[in-house]
């Protein structure tokens, strides 16, 4: 999975999501999700012909727009890592690869 760097050096993973399709998972976006089963973290209703998604970030459900990004970032003080949406153009501002 490709990591990341905010532009004063901080280190994160980050998945941009595709969209929500029935289609079979790829294996890394299924390892980017550990320890947590994906169906943990995203959730998505199918109404009218549209898919919603949404991403459990911070104990809460927020929603995830097709083409925003996923970061996952973990502090040493907890036992499994932290998701949180970002939108294509803050997260070019803020981040690089690394």
């Amino acid at each position: 999975m490709p990591t990341y760097r905010s532009k004063p050096g901080v280190k994160i993973e980050a998945l941009q999501w595709p969209g929500f399709t029935a289609d079979p998972w790829p294996d890394e976006r299924t390892r980017f999700f550990r320890p947590w089963h994906p169906f943990q973290i995203i959730r998505a209703t199918y109404d009218a012909g549209t898919y919603t998604t949404e991403l459990r970030a911070f104990e809460s459900w927020c929603a995830l727009p097709d083409g925003h990004w996923i970061i996952k970032a973990q502090n040493a003080d907890e036992d499994k890592p932290r998701f949180w949406p970002c939108d294509p153009d803050t997260f070019a501002r803020q981040w690089e690869p690394t």
